[in-house]
């Protein structure tokens, strides 16, 4: 692109046709005509323009170590803007780009261009935004709300947002910005899991300690951050996803047909292992590469009867998501490394007179990286720490 004056009809042009490549010279990420963003909320200086459908997370391939730009077309496309570059001397037609010396006032030599640009970090964790109306005129407010998007896999170099925003209408701090920034730096879902690069997501039944026989299901989060976490829709929406036996999620323990991989009793005193069924051995599940997922249990039966039933205290769905529990840990890390997990269950409410021993289901789990998950040491009985007997010392020296 050295070839070409940055903001010359000419760079423009060859700008657009290589966003419309669909190729390693470029792509069309967003296409707001159709596409939903994950957030929306009416401010108070604009109604909520959201609309469409969410699509989800998008993955587009580049060369490596190739350095890239940005460029936002406003009402407009951009195969017209490729076909008809002339057309953007129309109202509302003319790119913006995030290189400052593509746009009109971007003479770098101002100082003013230097401290503001149309595209600007809103945190550290890859999420921008961009500025829709030209700086340089009086109509742009300077919100930079009117895309947000967030980059994994690359690196950029822009100006901060409190640097340029307007100070009066700072979105970060509404419901929906703090929403939006929590689910960017991935404190918006605390025990939960973000799938490695290959998305193959290894499962292994290691024990079975509790009298009830019910099942775990893996789910993606994606596209969910719009609901509470205790609400009914998001319940079922999760469970929903176990059932679909694809990347959106899978059921992957029925405890009344599996059986563990280690089957010894704990402590004839204190509990006995429960044989049923067969092993499986590990089970390979194919999720999106960097997707946040999350497990959820029905200790007393399926996952499919939950769709269907009125829940009370003693029968509801329970999280690897502490929130989701109403903030009670019903699941604990035993072990815990940068690609896998050893994860013990507590299948009693702990409202209700659970034990809190955490090895009512034991599972391991591979190809993933804990998202703050909760430490067993912290949450179990000490007087039922199973961990201290030799099964328990046999099961994280396997995993």
């Amino acid at each position: 692109m050295e070839a070409y004056e940055p903001g010359s009809i000419e760079f423009i042009q060859e700008a657009a046709i290589r966003a419309q490549s669909n190729s390693n010279l470029g792509y069309v990420l967003i296409e707001d005509k159709t596409e939903q963003a994950l957030f929306g909320q009416t401010l108070s200086w604009e109604k909520d323009f959201n609309q469409g459908n969410y699509d989800g997370v998008g993955s587009f391939t580049m060369n490596r170590s190739d350095k890239f730009a940005l460029m936002l077309t406003q009402n407009n496309t951009v195969a017209d803007i490729a076909q008809d570059p002339n057309q953007i001397w129309q109202w509302g037609k003319l790119p913006i780009f995030s290189i400052p010396e593509a746009n009109p006032g971007g003479d770098l030599t101002r100082k003013e261009a230097k401290q503001t640009g149309q595209i600007v970090a809103v945190d550290d964790n890859g999420t921008y935004a961009m500025e829709d109306v030209r700086i340089d005129w009086q109509q742009s407010d300077f919100d930079y709300n009117d895309v947000v998007f967030k980059l994994t896999g690359a690196t950029g170099t822009t100006p901060a947002i409190d640097v340029a925003q307007n100070s009066e209408r700072r979105w970060q701090n509404t419901t929906a910005g703090q929403k939006l920034l929590q689910y960017a730096d991935g404190t918006l879902y605390e025990g939960v899991f973000a799938v490695n690069d290959s998305g193959m997501v290894d499962v292994d039944f290691l024990y079975d300690g509790g009298v009830y026989e019910g099942e775990i299901g893996i789910f993606s989060l994606s596209g969910l951050a719009n609901l509470d976490v205790t609400s009914v829709e998001f319940r079922k929406e999760a469970i929903r996803r176990t059932l679909t036996n694809s990347e959106q999620g899978y059921v992957f323990l029925k405890d009344s047909t599996d059986t563990a991989k280690f089957t010894d009793a704990i402590k004839a005193e204190w509990q006995q292992d429960l044989l049923t069924g067969e092993y499986k051995g590990v089970q390979t599940l194919a999720m999106n590469p960097g997707d946040l997922v999350g497990l959820v249990l029905n200790p007393k039966g399926s996952l499919d009867e939950l769709l269907d039933t009125s829940w009370s205290n003693n029968l509801r769905p329970m999280f690897s998501m502490a929130a989701a529990n109403f903030n009670r840990v019903q699941v604990a890390a035993i072990t815990d490394s940068a690609t896998n997990t050893v994860l013990g269950w507590e299948d009693i409410q702990l409202n209700l007179g659970a034990d809190s021993d955490y090895n009512d289901i034991v599972i391991g789990l591979d190809g993933v990286n804990s998202v703050s998950m909760p430490d067993f040491s912290d949450y179990a009985n000490d007087s039922s720490n199973w961990l201290k007997t030799s099964i328990g010392r046999d099961i994280v020296n396997y995993f």
